[in-house]
């Protein structure tokens, strides 16, 4: 009888912390004067990871024992399998939540923002908005991801900016832009995510004129003033002809 044990070695990859890639069942392999010939068969599965670490090599070495010298004194070729990954490295956003309003300032929209996968170190992601005349982002300016926070949902909180101009149907984009130096799985070079967020508007356009002081003519030259105004920001002057 040979009894043949197999170590299922550990493997990093593109990240720097040794982990195991697979397991393997059973623990050793008994070749006997009856079996030697067809040999016995180890299962070997592969291990799930929260890592966009790619596929990975790893490596399972053998020990041979037992009573016969013979094949005791073997040492088995290293067995290399490959243990294909089914993460990705990403910045997951969210939809928007709620409405921005211009009539309310508490009528806020919030983005739930969260990690694919668990980086092999901190990754922050900052918040870029293209038009602060349009909308505010009340939260804090960029995220903080680390390799025990990454699959927490963090919240972005917009607001809209109360303007006198008749704009309903502008929108304002954020840009999450994603910084992770050392960072090896993947983050490091990932591409700029944009949602783009539209306020609701209370501005209306209309023309309003109404008598100063009191409403009579006389032909001794009595008068009075009229006075015209609009109800939002014109985007160029604007003649009112009586």
């Amino acid at each position: 009888t040979v009894p043949l044990t197999p170590t299922v070695n550990t493997a990093t990859g593109t990240v720097s912390v040794a982990r195991i890639e697979g397991t393997a069942a059973p623990a050793s392999l008994e070749l006997t004067a009856i079996n030697w010939a067809a040999g016995a068969s180890l299962v070997v599965t592969g291990a799930n990871d929260d890592y966009a670490d790619g596929d990975t090599d790893y490596t399972i070495s053998w020990a041979v024992t037992g009573t016969d010298a013979v094949y005791t004194a073997i040492v088995p070729a290293t067995t290399t399998l490959t243990n294909a990954d089914d993460d990705v490295a990403d910045v997951v956003v969210g939809p928007l939540f709620g409405a921005p309003d211009e009539a309310s300032p508490t009528a806020f929209g919030t983005i739930e923002v969260v990690l694919s996968s668990m980086p092999s170190s901190n990754v922050v992601v900052a918040l870029i908005n293209s038009d602060p005349t349009e909308g505010t982002i009340t939260s804090a300016p960029s995220l903080q991801f680390t390799p025990t926070t990454w699959k927490t949902v963090q919240t972005v909180s917009v607001t809209a900016v109360d303007d006198s101009a008749d704009d309903d149907g502008t929108t304002w984009t954020i840009t999450f832009r994603t910084t992770a130096g050392g960072e090896t799985t993947g983050y490091a070079t990932i591409a700029d995510e944009t949602l783009t967020v539209m306020n609701i508007d209370d501005d209306g356009v209309g023309v309003s004129c109404n008598a100063v002081g009191g409403v009579v003519t006389d032909e001794g030259g009595a008068r009075f003033e009229i006075e015209c105004e609009l109800d939002t920001l014109p985007t160029s002057p604007v003649i009112v002809t009586p």
